[in-house]
């Protein structure tokens, strides 16, 4: 394999790295943002509906803010301390 190969490969990679980046959020704060008004928005939550709306959160946050919301301690900063 010729280094101009080796290069074309790596360029490659790096392009498609950038432009795949699925990452709706820039910042925690932010995801925690989305997160709170999702919530404050509906009053009967369920993830299949959760993650359809807010593609960049898993299971395990939606799990952490569905608690903080049962329990009536659901604000912005609590949700975003929660975040993995």
């Amino acid at each position: 394999m010729s280094v101009t190969t080796i290069v074309i490969i790596i360029v490659i990679i790096i392009v498609w790295c950038y432009f795949n980046n699925t990452e709706q959020f820039a910042t925690k704060r932010e995801k925690g943002k989305a997160i709170y008004d999702w919530f404050q928005d509906n009053k009967q939550p369920n993830y299949a509906q959760f993650s359809r709306e807010i593609s960049d959160v898993d299971l395990v946050e939606y799990e952490s803010a569905l608690s903080l919301s049962q329990r009536g301690r659901l604000t912005l900063d609590s949700i975003t301390r929660s975040l993995i």
